[in-house]
Parts: structure tokens; sequence; C-alpha cells
């Protein structure tokens, strides 16, 4: 597994930690579809998540 998809599975992990059952399944279906989207944006702002980080 990349880097990128073990990212995208723990965020799904952590969903499913805090929605019901039927919103997690929607939202990990957003993530999976929304893959690319996330990793771009992420990487477009990796000095703000660079700073959230440090906090």
């Amino acid at each position: 597994m990349n880097a990128e998809d073990e990212l995208i599975s723990k965020l799904k992990t952590e969903i499913g930690k805090t929605l019901s059952p039927m919103f997690a399944g929607m939202a990990e279906n957003m993530l999976d579809k929304n893959k690319e989207v996330i990793i771009n944006w992420l990487k477009e702002n990796k000095d703000l998540v660079k700073e959230v980080i440090k906090e």
C-alpha cells in the first residue's frame, strides 16, 4: 500500500469511529471517490498542513 492509499484508509477508519454506520459508509465512499482531490489539496497546502501539525 502506498502512502496515499494508507492516508485515505486511516481517514476512513477514523470517520467510521465517529459517524453512525449509515453516514460512515457514505463518507468513506466520498473519500474513495475524491482521493485524488484530497491528495492534491494536501500537496498544494503542505505549508498549512505543516503549520497545523506543529501545534
